[in-house]
Parts: structure tokens; C-alpha cells; sequence
């Protein structure tokens, strides 16, 4: 990057990074309690009962069976980590941090975002399709 931008220009921060800590930490537990997890019954349904991942019968039952599993797996490590106190933070929980943030900024909730779900995915100003 240096040798195309040059130098001075802030592209990239040299040396070890210490503020993305807990993110890294956060993807290893999500790659250990959930993806090993899926990922190893889907490797002993392929080795052991012929599971044919170029087959799109397969494919369709594996993903009718799983995705709702993996949902609920991915939805329970969420509540589990928004729960846990962290010993940096006074043992506050990331819930507890983000709801003292939205006093702090005096926003006190949520708003939906309006969505005309008739027309959700369109694009405007796209090309029109072709017949």
C-alpha cells in the first residue's frame, strides 16, 4: 500500500491493533460454540450418510432442517454475549453500555423505519427488467 499511495497518507495503521480485542474475541467463541458445531454435522452427514452437497434436493433439506437451528443457535449466543458483564467495563454488560449510550445522547429508543414492503427491493432508479 505504501509503495502505490505513498507514505503520510493514514492508509493503514502499522503494528498490533488492541482496539478490536473484543471483536476477535467475539468471533472466535461464535466460530467455536456455533459454526464447529454446524460445520461437523454437516461434514458427518457428507461422510457418513451421503450427503451430496451438489444435489439441490440435498441442499434444500439441509437448509429447511438447519437454517431455523442455526437461527436459534445464533439467537442464543446473541442473548448470552448482550448478557455477560465485562471485567473492563465495571462488570456492565454490553446491554447495560448501549442503553446508558442511548441515555447518555438522549435517545430513548428505537424508531421503526417505515418500510413499504410492497415495494421493498426495487430499485427505482435501475435499469427496467427485460420481458
Amino acid at each position: 500500500m505504501i509503495r502505490k499511495k505513498g507514505i503520510n497518507r493514514g492508509s493503514y495503521i502499522g503494528g498490533s491493533s488492541v482496539h478490536n480485542q473484543r471483536i476477535e474475541r467475539l468471533w472466535k467463541d461464535v466460530h467455536r460454540v456455533i459454526v464447529m458445531l454446524f460445520s461437523s454435522i454437516f461434514y458427518f452427514l457428507e461422510d457418513n450418510y451421503s450427503l451430496n452437497i451438489e444435489n439441490s434436493i440435498h441442499m434444500f433439506a439441509l437448509h429447511y432442517i438447519f437454517i431455523p437451528r442455526i437461527n436459534f443457535a445464533l439467537e442464543t449466543f446473541i442473548q448470552s454475549w448482550n448478557y455477560h458483564s465485562l471485567r473492563t467495563e465495571s462488570h456492565k454488560t454490553p446491554r447495560q453500555l448501549f442503553l446508558e449510550g442511548m441515555v447518555r445522547n438522549n435517545l430513548r429508543g428505537l424508531e421503526e423505519v417505515g418500510v413499504d414492503l410492497n415495494h421493498y427491493g426495487i430499485d427505482w432508479e435501475g435499469p427496467a427488467p427485460t420481458d
